[in-house]
């Protein structure tokens, strides 16, 4: 008895690549974002980082193009002029959300929480 062997014929996930677009406008992206990623203390220096940890060099390289283009849009739309949130943005974030995560589960276990930021 013979088995059967069946071959996908696109072994990559579905989500793995980035659609066909304009390769010149992909092209002056990706040549922003690495000028982007290499400036230090800029966010996008540092969200590269966190997700180059995660996902790897070129799904960073370009999400960060993504960000850079959606930033341009928003920038041409509103007419607004650029400036970076900076390194310590992404920090700041994750304190804000994780104090108001552990405030919220002590609150569901019955307890009055009060807090008080440290003096620096």
């Amino acid at each position: 008895m013979r088995q059967r062997v069946y071959l996908r014929t696109n072994s990559k996930p579905k989500g793995a690549g980035t659609r066909k677009g304009n390769v010149f406008l992909k092209s002056a992206l990706f040549a922003a974002t690495s000028a982007a990623v290499r400036t230090k203390g800029s966010y996008y220096h540092d969200k590269y980082n966190r997700l180059r940890a995660r996902r790897g060099p070129v799904r960073a390289l370009m999400a960060i193009a993504h960000k850079l283009l959606v930033a341009a849009f928003h920038l041409l739309a509103t007419g607004e002029a650029f400036h970076d949130l900076g390194e310590s943005y992404l920090d700041q974030v994750a304190r804000r959300r994780s104090t108001a995560r552990l405030v919220q589960r002590l609150s569901n276990l019955g307890y009055d929480v009060s807090f008080v930021p440290k003096a620096a």
